[in-house]
């Protein structure tokens, strides 16, 4: 672990943070504990007591949480930079409702949980910034519980595929829009909410029907139009950062 974020630009940090003067951003810098993890390793453990704000600088991570008996998990989003994690148990002293591991290298800017409310209590526009990802947060997790309670299991798949390859896909000169992370079948299931064989069933009849071809852990969408016509009708929170 390394005190940093020395050079790290204000509209490079965080949402919640992009708005203070550069007086109060200098004062949370200094609060900062960067932190480097490989792919694999647990930045929180679901249960243990939580301890602050995490914020992701490079890389990615995954967070979600495991059933009760912890024979099935469910991943509920990806994080990326400058997203947060954590700051559902920042504002009372509790356990962690979900477990964060890297899904790639990742280097992560942690603040103390008791520095971070005394910074926040004495700047209340952070902490409304804070109520609003809450808010926003809420909204993304009641779409996904419809979604899981009510819809086909493509169409929960072709959403999912849809906003992977928007966010972190890139277009190749064929045009296929091509989706290159460290995501496993399995890591695709827990994130649809479906079991293994269902994902796999599912993915191989939309490559049957040429919308999309994969390779170990790359997917090619080769019909987008054809994928967005399975994805539809969008609810209106798919696309929200909060994800």
């Amino acid at each position: 672990m390394t005190w940093a974020c020395r050079e790290c630009r204000q509209e490079n940090c965080a949402p919640l943070f992009r708005n203070l003067s550069q007086e109060d951003f200098a004062a949370l810098r200094a609060q900062m504990l960067t932190v480097h993890y490989s792919k694999g390793d647990l930045i929180f453990q679901e249960g243990s007591l939580a301890s602050g704000i995490y914020i992701v600088c490079q890389g990615l991570v995954k967070y979600g949480k495991y059933s009760e008996d912890r024979t099935k998990r469910r991943i509920f989003k990806i994080v990326s930079p400058p997203q947060t994690l954590g700051e559902e148990a920042l504002l009372e002293e509790r356990p962690c409702v979900g477990f964060a591991a890297a899904l790639t290298d990742c280097t992560v800017a942690f603040v103390e949980r008791r520095a971070l409310l005394q910074f926040i209590t004495a700047r209340p526009a952070v902490l409304l910034s804070l109520c609003k990802k809450f808010s926003q947060e809420l909204m993304v997790f009641q779409c996904k519980l419809v979604e899981a309670s009510y819809e086909p299991l493509e169409r929960s798949i072709a959403r999912l595929l849809l906003y992977l390859v928007s966010r972190y896909g890139h277009t190749e000169r064929s045009g296929a829009r091509v989706l290159e992370l460290e995501l496993s079948r399995s890591d695709l299931a827990e994130m649809a909410g479906v079991s293994m064989e269902t994902a796999i069933r599912v993915l191989t009849r939309l490559k049957e029907h040429g919308i999309l071809d994969f390779d170990h852990r790359i997917i090619r969408v080769l019909d987008t139009e054809a994928l967005e016509e399975r994805a539809s009708p969008l609810p209106p929170c798919v696309t929200a950062d909060a994800t």
